[in-house]
Formats: C-alpha cells, sequence, structure tokens
C-alpha cells in the first residue's frame, strides 16, 4: 500500500505524494501534429507498413534486427512526414 493510500484510509489531513520528473529530449526536428495518427486504424496501418518494410531489411541485412523498434518509430516518422524512409 502506498503512503498515499494509508493517508486516504487513516483519515489523515496530510498526504504524500511521490513525484517522477519526466524530461523529453527531441531526437529529430518532427512536429509531432505532423508525426500523429489520426486514429487507431490509422496507427495499424502505419505500423503493417512498417513491419512489411522491416522484414524486407532484415531479409537485407541477413539477420534479425534486434533494434527494430527505432528502425520502425524512423520508419513511420519519415513516412508520415513525406520523407525518404529508411532501407
Amino acid at each position: 500500500m502506498t503512503q498515499l493510500e494509508e493517508d486516504i484510509i487513516s483519515g489523515s489531513n496530510v498526504a504524500r505524494i511521490g513525484m517522477k520528473l519526466e524530461v523529453v529530449i527531441p531526437v529529430a526536428e518532427v512536429d509531432r501534429a505532423e508525426t500523429a495518427s489520426a486514429s487507431v486504424n490509422d496507427l495499424a496501418s502505419a505500423l503493417r507498413r512498417a513491419a512489411s518494410a522491416h522484414s524486407e531489411h532484415e531479409k537485407r541485412i541477413g539477420q534479425h534486427d534486434a533494434n527494430w523498434p527505432d528502425w520502425y518509430a524512423a520508419y513511420m516518422v519519415a513516412e508520415h512526414a513525406g520523407q525518404e524512409l529508411p532501407q
């Protein structure tokens, strides 16, 4: 049980809240509005296209790509922004 839950249960007038700082460091100069998916179906379609392209990428390199999340992200952002797609 968290300290906050204990304070709420005990009726304490003081509640302790743990806080976490999240730092976001941009990795590319891409406008979020340009890369946002309009719907779940749009995102699913983009993932399917990335998966298909990534399968071809792995065939070219001749091995499993352990860095596939970064590859997918780069592919999806480039595709959405109309930029050159990774190979």
